[in-house]
């Protein structure tokens, strides 16, 4: 389980322009929230709308649902420095997709 605290300006400026994705990639996978707004729920399937296109343009032509889903998932790790360095689990998004596939649809 992990929780964090962000001002609701901050994260819908995240979640709309994916300027450090640091929200953004977070709610790009399956999540449960605790407290939401209208605002906020709009702007979190407009932000999963755009990973899934982002993942759809990325994979070419033909792929299957799990690329697609694992795809999606490692967006918002790309570029972490702590897989530069070795310092994360080289199959963190594996394990995310494996254990969450149901919950992306």
């Amino acid at each position: 389980m992990k929780y964090g605290v962000i001002s609701m300006c901050d994260l819908l400026e995240d979640l709309n322009s994916w300027r450090t994705l640091y929200c953004a990639g977070r709610l790009q996978k399956p999540v449960v929230l605790l407290n939401t707004t209208q605002e906020m729920n709009e702007r979190i399937e407009d932000n999963r709308r755009h990973a899934l296109l982002c993942a759809i343009l990325s994979l070419g032509p033909t792929f299957t649902e799990y690329e697609l889903f694992h795809h999606i998932t490692a967006l918002s790790y790309t570029g972490d420095p702590r897989f530069l360095v070795g310092a994360e689990n080289i199959h963190k998004v594996r394990n995310i997709v494996d254990t969450n596939v149901g919950a992306y649809q």
